[in-house]
């Protein structure tokens, strides 16, 4: 398995995406896909995450960044390649 397998990306997700669980539904989601990385409110009410792993499950997770939690409502999402080393496991920031 080289690196060539996997995909690191910085994700915006913005909406209403705080105080709703869905850094929390990120994360179980993260989990269960076996990726690595964070999730963590921005003072501009978006919430950041970087997520690292196989790239299958990094495009499940970009598809589930669209659906979050029961009470989200996502408007918008911006990806970028991130290029630094992530922690394994998935932490709430």
């Amino acid at each position: 398995m080289g690196s060539n397998n996997k995909a690191s990306l910085l994700c915006h997700v913005f909406g209403k995406v705080q105080g709703v669980y869905y850094r929390a539904t990120i994360r179980d989601y993260a989990l269960s896909l076996q990726i690595d990385g964070w999730a963590k409110n921005l003072k501009n009410g978006s919430v950041e995450i970087v997520v690292a792993g196989e790239h299958q499950s990094v495009d499940k997770i970009l598809a589930l960044l669209w659906e979050g939690s029961k009470d989200s409502k996502v408007l918008s999402i911006s990806i970028n390649k991130w290029n630094d080393k992530v922690k394994e496991g998935f932490f709430i920031e």
